[in-house]
């Protein structure tokens, strides 16, 4: 096997685990470790790419303020910075966001 460099990373082969429903160009797929953005739709059964690196505008909790550098996690429909139980980590937030607001721009951790 080869150890040699392969791609960068920013895009990563993935297949769609579900036999009956597609992942939506733009969504977000949590990997357990960190969460990625779909590159285009995926649908059942098949493979496709998800974005691991960059600043993307996310649903987020209306129910907290996020401050910029502050950690996020995804509790599975949204970004929240409570990062109490089996969350997912996210990333960092890049703009400050209202309590009341609805989404938040997240760094991904790559």
């Amino acid at each position: 096997m080869s150890s040699g460099f392969k791609y960068e990373g920013v895009n990563i082969p993935y297949t769609n685990p579900s036999s009956s429903v597609a992942i939506a160009y733009g969504s977000v797929v949590d990997l357990d470790t960190r969460i990625a953005i779909a590159a285009a739709t995926i649908a059942a059964s098949a493979a496709g790419n998800l974005v691991t690196e960059g600043v993307f505008e996310i649903a987020a909790i209306n129910t907290a303020a996020f401050t910029v550098g502050e950690s996020l996690y995804w509790n599975g429909t949204a970004l929240t910075n409570d990062g109490t139980g089996n969350l997912t980590p996210a990333g960092w937030c890049v703009e400050t966001k209202a309590e009341t607001a609805v989404l938040a721009r997240v760094k991904l951790i790559g």
